[in-house]
């Protein structure tokens, strides 16, 4: 007894090859085209909940209060392994799972927090931040480094 010595269980196989095939292949396109990066609505909501545990966590709160008291500019992740690793291994990294997981966070936050982020940034400069010497600043900045 051959239990795929069947028509019907060639057939069988062959749609679930296909299946399988396909369905990979359209993971790879949608990876390679960044569209793997779209949540779900579970997952959007799933990370706008942790987004708001940070964005109301005590370490934010502890951060932010470090930038409005120091002179210069700081991003939070300065000096962590993340940002102290070599580039082979960064790159690596967002080439994983858990890094494309990180990339949906990260990507969610930018639209669900931008802006309190802005807000923040704001407070953190201060009150003589003048938006028009900083775009010249840039500007300037851009020029030198052509």
């Amino acid at each position: 007894y051959e239990p795929f010595d069947s028509d019907a269980a060639r057939q069988w196989t062959g749609f679930l090859t296909g299946f399988i095939v396909s369905r990979a292949a359209d993971e790879l396109a949608k990876i390679a085209s960044g569209a793997d990066q779209e949540p779900t609505p579970v997952e959007r909501w799933a990370i706008r909940r942790f987004l708001d545990w940070f964005r109301d966590s005590e370490l934010v709160k502890e951060q932010h209060a470090s930038h409005v008291a120091a002179p210069t500019v700081t991003h939070l992740l300065k000096g962590t392994p993340f940002v102290d690793a070599k580039d082979d291994q960064k790159l690596s990294f967002t080439a994983s799972y858990v890094g494309r997981l990180v990339a949906r966070i990260i990507k969610e936050e930018g639209e669900y927090l931008r802006e309190w982020k802005v807000d923040k940034i704001r407070e953190a400069v201060g009150p003589d931040y003048d938006a028009a010497l900083a775009a010249s600043d840039l500007a300037a900045e851009i020029q030198r480094a052509d």
